[in-house]
């Protein structure tokens, strides 16, 4: 079990028993549902229990837009899981959204990489470029 800040999730890891992850589910479901103030998102192989303020990675990006980042700078969010919808979204106009993985389909996001190794590829080659000017 990991805690950030606000959520609170729990990862499968490999090799878990996939039934046992859905009755964690239901129990979590369940538990969330009988106590107010709370929202369940589920994910990929992931179960976040948030606060029920309407706060979302999409809002957690215009706001990280609006009061830290330079003028002119050009946001770029990469993910791969369903709770990333919000950021890619907010995104769709005025950043660059890429969808990592190919087992879903691809909604906001305006790019995929096919894995985790395609990122490195592409954020290597970005660094380049960048160093280039």
């Amino acid at each position: 079990m990991d805690r950030a800040q606000a959520p609170v999730h729990r990862g499968a890891r490999a090799g878990a028993d996939e039934a046992a992850g859905e009755e964690l589910g239901r129990k979590i479901a369940d538990l969330t549902a009988r106590h107010g103030g709370l929202r369940l998102v589920p994910g990929k192989k992931v179960f976040e229990v948030k606060p029920d303020v309407g706060w979302n990675k999409g809002r957690a990006v215009r706001w990280m837009l609006e009061h830290a980042a330079p003028p002119g700078a050009l946001p770029l969010f990469l993910g791969d899981d369903v709770t990333d919808e919000d950021a890619f979204a907010e995104l769709e106009e005025t950043g660059i959204g890429i969808l990592v993985g190919d087992g879903r389909p691809d909604i906001h996001a305006r790019f995929r990489l096919r894995d985790p190794e395609a990122v490195g590829d592409f954020l290597d080659e970005l660094a380049r470029a960048c160093a280039r000017g």
